[in-house]
C-alpha cells in the first residue's frame, strides 16, 4: 500500500454526496416517492456505507503507518502542551524545519 491507496479511499468519502443527491432526489423530485420505509432503508444503506468506506480508509491509513510510508518523527513538535494531544495551528503546515 502507498499514499494513493490512501488518497483513493479518502476520495471515496466524497462519494457520501452524491449518495445524499440521489436519495434527495428520490424523496423530492422523483415522480414515485419512496414510502416511509424504503426512505429509512435508503438512508441506513447509506449510513452502512459510508461507515465501511471509512472503515477501509481508517485500515490503509493504520496500514501507511505500519510499513513507515507515514511516520510520526516530528510528532513531539505538534502536540498540545496542556492535552499532550495532536493539534493543528490552522495552517496545516509541518513543524519539520525542512518545510
Amino acid at each position: 500500500m502507498d499514499r494513493f491507496d490512501l488518497e483513493d479511499a479518502m476520495s471515496a468519502l466524497h462519494g457520501m454526496g452524491d449518495d445524499i443527491d440521489a436519495i434527495l432526489h428520490s424523496y423530492m423530485d422523483a415522480k414515485v416517492r419512496p414510502t416511509e420505509d424504503e426512505m429509512g432503508n435508503m438512508l441506513i444503506g447509506a449510513k452502512a456505507l459510508h461507515n465501511a468506506r471509512y472503515q477501509k480508509m481508517w485500515e490503509v491509513f493504520e496500514e501507511l503507518i505500519k510499513n513507515g510510508t507515514i511516520s510520526n518523527k516530528n510528532i513531539e513538535n505538534n502536540l498540545d502542551p496542556i492535552t499532550k494531544s495532536l493539534y493543528d495551528d490552522g495552517t496545516l503546515k509541518s513543524n519539520d524545519s525542512n518545510d
